[in-house]
């Protein structure tokens, strides 16, 4: 991708608005108690970077917020080198290992949420990268030392890596695993620089624990498995906490400078198998995915394939499966008509929730936007339809239990480029979920308001998947101008998502994680001591899927 220079930008739209409304007088909180985030007094972050390479998909991952990495000739750009072994660039998301073929810039968390203070409350989000301005806006940081380094374990028996390190470990996951940790309550510049609208960092307080395994294994040596631990370790609650996972999937071999002009992204929900007794079965696996438009050079309509394979982001544990899901794709530039994504009509025509700009823009620019766009419930359509918007049908939103909303797409022209737009561009996607933490109260609306206390924390999983010939040769696209998406061909890539679920969780077994009890209820004390008595007795969150007796989400008691 191209980043947009902070320097460039002369005017900008002081973002106000919803975002400094009042907070709720019945807020059961003291808001005496001291507020902000605790922050180690850091010199100097630690920070460093590994590349997974134990199966087919060779990928960078840092302590510092984000995965991926800088194009290897990007103007103004320090890419991260590969440390094992050093003297190499360090490749973004390669696949196959060696292939040259890269199917990302970056990606990283964006977490946000509304910090109450002195009775008003202002939106806040913290990213990992935001993909766009440059240099990047990059406000999570490991701490001082090498103890704030990556760890790496492997199950491969005598293991030692090229840096002398032993690391056959009988904790690990995977042949490869990497483990950092970094918050985001670094705020001194240079490290991390101003919004463009000048403002400073402002800290949620948040620390994460990431966990990523690469295996070699062939059924999963096609993918990435990432686990978060996110928690709150400011002395404040975070209200109506969301968290995202941003991906900017530039497609195209490593010696290309703009391989990123033509790539497409949409949503797919299901993946069909036959079972023992010959019935075909649906399984749901929600994979956001990212390709090159037609596997060749963006300037050309015939030729070889050069980027022909898919990537996918599907979460394998969601935070929890009842929260709101958002899919948000858009295409960032300095030309206002080509700053597109996708947004509903009570967004664009009504500005509902303030959030009117999604006319003009694509590019949420600054925390308020972020935080909109994070929690704005929208599940975008594919990126092929946009200069046909009249075939694209409303959205079926679940406001509530029984009730059921239709909402309309904003079907202006997005742009005079709209088919430009639709056959492939600068595109990139956040998915996302909200809000997190325990019920505190309804709002005057009868919504309910959620707040993720101090030492709080939530885990999620995400599997990063290739796929492989997405672009068929024998059946390519005939031209690059107009995208046919009956040529494109899915079955690699779902059946790599599959896979990621059942290599993290084994199916019909319910692997107990928390000491819960024999009820599974943690907000229901055991009276028969089952409960605190340091033997882990409730499953592993997923719902339904193993014995239907999980207590991660179990329905709290009427």
């Amino acid at each position: 991708m191209h980043r947009f220079p902070v320097q460039l930008i002369v005017t900008v739209a002081v973002l106000v608005g919803w975002g400094s409304a009042a907070l709720a007088a019945n807020a059961p909180y003291d808001p005496t108690r001291a507020r902000g985030p605790v922050r180690p007094n850091y010199a100097r972050p630690q920070q460093e970077n590994r590349v997974h390479n134990a199966g087919k998909v060779c990928m960078n991952f840092t302590n510092y917020g984000y995965f991926g990495n800088d194009g290897p000739r990007q103007a103004g750009s320090d890419p991260d080198e590969d440390p094992c072994p050093p003297g190499r660039w360090a490749p973004q998301c390669e696949f196959p290992c060696g292939s040259g073929q890269q199917y990302l810039f970056q990606a990283g968390l964006w977490i946000g949420a509304l910090i109450v203070e002195e009775g008003y409350e202002t939106k806040r989000v913290s990213v990992g990268t935001d993909g766009w301005l440059s240099p990047s806006v990059n406000e999570f940081w490991p701490g001082e030392g090498t103890a704030n380094g990556i760890i790496e374990r492997s199950t491969r028996p005598g293991r030692t890596n090229c840096l002398g390190t032993y690391v056959t470990n009988p904790y690990a996951i995977s042949d490869q695993d990497f483990i950092c940790v970094y918050s985001d309550t670094l705020a001194e510049e240079p490290y991390v620089i101003r919004d463009f609208d000048g403002t400073v960092h402002r800290p949620l307080g948040i620390k994460v624990t990431q966990i990523t395994y690469s295996f070699s294994q062939a059924f999963a040596e096609d993918l990435i498995l990432i686990d978060y631990e996110i928690e709150n370790i400011a002395t404040n609650f975070l209200k109506n906490l969301y968290v995202g996972l941003y991906v900017d999937a530039d497609c195209g071999p490593m010696e290309l400078n703009e391989q990123h002009t033509d790539d497409i992204c949409g949503f797919v929900q299901d993946h069909y198998e036959e079972n023992s007794q010959g019935q075909t079965v649906r399984i749901p696996i929600d994979v956001a995915w990212i390709a090159d438009n037609d596997g060749r050079d963006p300037a050309a309509s015939s030729g070889p394939f050069i980027i022909p394979h898919v990537a996918g982001t599907r979460v394998i544990r969601g935070p929890n499966p009842r929260l709101s899901t958002s899919f948000n794709w858009w295409i960032s530039n300095g030309n206002q008509n080509l700053d597109y994504g996708p947004s509903w009509q009570v967004y664009c025509r009504g500005d509902s929730n303030g959030m009117g700009w999604t006319r003009y823009y694509g590019t949420p620019m600054g925390d308020e936007r972020k935080y909109q766009v994070l929690s704005n419930s929208e599940f975008d359509f594919w990126q092929i339809m946009v200069d046909r918007m009249t075939e694209v049908p409303p959205q079926r939103y679940v406001r509530a239990p029984g009730d059921t909303v239709d909402m309309v797409w904003c079907n202006d022209d997005p742009s005079p480029q709209a088919s430009d737009i639709a056959n492939g561009y600068d595109t990139r996607y956040l998915l996302s979920w909200g809000p997190l933490g325990i019920r505190d109260y309804q709002d005057q609306s009868g919504r309910w308001i959620y707040r993720l206390n101090p030492g709080e924390k939530f885990n999620m999983t995400v599997a990063y998947v290739m796929g492989e010939n997405f672009h068929d040769s024998n059946n390519p696209q005939p031209s690059n101008q107009t995208i046919d998406s009956s040529l494109f061909n899915f079955a690699d890539l779902r059946e790599n998502a599959k896979w990621a679920k059942d290599v993290y969780d084994n199916r019909m077994f319910d692997t107990p994680m928390w000491d819960w009890g024999n009820d599974g209820d943690p907000e229901v004390w055991d009276e028969d001591g089952s409960q605190g008595d340091g033997i882990l007795d409730t499953g592993d969150g997923w719902y339904g899927e193993d014995v239907g007796a999980d207590g991660l989400y179990v329905e709290p008691p009427p």
